[in-house]
């Protein structure tokens, strides 16, 4: 009778102890998980604001591309292809 107690007991013990064991190992997963997932969003996020950065830039460089081109016409009345030409090249330096 105190074999089949201790039997039971032991049994139960283990049992406990890899059920533990089991649920140890899903919170590390679980933590590697979200880990994960903020890196990439992270990631989608730096992209995001690269993008956003390269379209306003371009878009800099069109307005002040605009404003020279209006400054030539407004100078003189009227632009010439070359002067048109002269201002798109500086506004590409």
């Amino acid at each position: 009778m105190a074999e089949l107690v201790a039997e039971k007991f032991v049994k139960k013990l283990l049992g406990e102890s890899e059920i533990e064991a089991v649920l140890q190992r899903l919170d590390r997963l679980t933590l590697d998980e979200a880990r994960m997932t903020v890196t990439q969003t992270l990631q989608i996020i730096h992209g995001l604001v690269n993008n956003m950065k390269v379209v306003m830039d371009g878009m800099q460089a069109i307005f002040a591309c605009r404003q020279l081109l209006i400054r030539l016409v407004w100078a003189d009345g009227k632009a010439s292809t070359s002067d048109i030409r002269k201002a798109l090249s500086m506004s590409s330096l």
